[in-house]
Formats: structure tokens, sequence, C-alpha cells
């Protein structure tokens, strides 16, 4: 089910860069509902007080981050998704979400006047795709992190990289679908 919903986001993220945007829906758990309103310390402490399993404190943070991002609140969700990386470093899902959570920010910051912000909206991008490498690294196998990486590079103008990863994703799943959308948003961004 976590799976689907992160599925949905990644989607979210590429309508948000190619100009279109959705969001899902989601329920949060009576754990997360409690950890709301009270920092991420406090939710923490909540959790190890509750002796949740470890796996099942990080599900709570990364639904916590989910909301947060559905309110466009990609700082708070950040903040969540650190606390959940930081209780395991291998979770590629928290650095789908916390890609996720840089793109949102980036996008938002990208929308300002102000130089300084599209500056950081850059940088946001960047920070966005080093997680989605994060995650190819600990779920290989996930063709969207792939696409996802690639459109932020190219977006905030890292076209080598970019194309790097079309290279990568090809060698790795052949000539599919999603190398067409590789292609094409290389193809749009970076001109080739």
């Amino acid at each position: 089910m976590r799976r689907a919903k992160l599925l949905l986001f990644s989607i979210g993220l590429a309508a948000l860069l190619t100009g279109c945007a959705t969001s899902p829906d989601l329920q949060m758990s009576p754990v997360a509902k409690a950890c709301q309103p009270i920092s991420v310390a406090d939710c923490l402490a909540l959790l190890d007080h509750e002796k949740l399993p470890a796996k099942d404190s990080i599900e709570v943070l990364r639904e916590l981050a989910t909301t947060y991002l559905e309110d466009m609140n990609p700082e708070r969700a950040i903040e969540y998704l650190d606390a959940a990386i930081e209780r395991n470093d291998a979770d590629a899902e928290s650095y789908q979400l916390r890609g996720l959570a840089f793109a949102v920010k980036g996008l938002m910051e990208q929308k300002s006047d102000q130089k300084l912000q599209q500056i950081f909206a850059q940088s946001s991008f960047l920070l966005a795709a080093t997680n989605y490498l994060m995650a190819i690294a600990h779920d290989p196998e996930n063709e969207m992190n792939y696409v996802t990486a690639a459109s932020l590079f190219a977006a905030s103008g890292g076209c080598k990289v970019a194309k790097s990863l079309g290279e990568s994703h090809e060698k790795k799943f052949g000539r599919t679908t999603k190398q067409d959308e590789i292609a094409d948003i290389i193809q749009e961004k970076c001109g080739g």
C-alpha cells in the first residue's frame, strides 16, 4: 500500500515538473495523528514510548511527511524524513519521499520573483535528485527513481548526470517506456 502511495507521489512529482499536478488523499494512523501537532523530537519520544518497532516508527514518520507534502509544507516533511533516514539509512522509500519534498520545495522557490529564491530552487532540485540517487542505490529495481532523478538533474542544469542516468537505466532495463520518458525529458530540458 505504501509503495502505491509513493508511486502516486512520484507520478505527482513528474506531473509537477511538467506542469500538471495531482494529490492523492491519504488517511493517517492514530499514532501519526498524535504526532502531527507536536515537534519532531516529541514525536520521536512518543514513538519510543509506544515501543513501536523501528519499521513501524519509520512508517509513521513517512506517513507524517506525506501529510505535510499534501499540505505543501515540504520543510516540515523533510524534518520527519530526516528522522526516518536517521533510524534506517537504507530505507529507499524515505529517500524517495525526501527527494519529492526537496523537489516540491524547489518548485515553490522557483515561483518566486526574487533571484535568491530561484537560486535556492536549483539547490533544492539538486538535493532532491541526490535523494533519488540514494533511493536508486537502495532499490535499483525501481524504474521511476531513474526517471525522477534524471528529470530533477535536467531541471537543475545537470544534463550530463541526467544523460548518464538515462544510459544506466537503459543498460539495466533495456528500452522501455520509462527510457522514452527520460529521453524526452533530457531533450526538453537539455536540448539533446
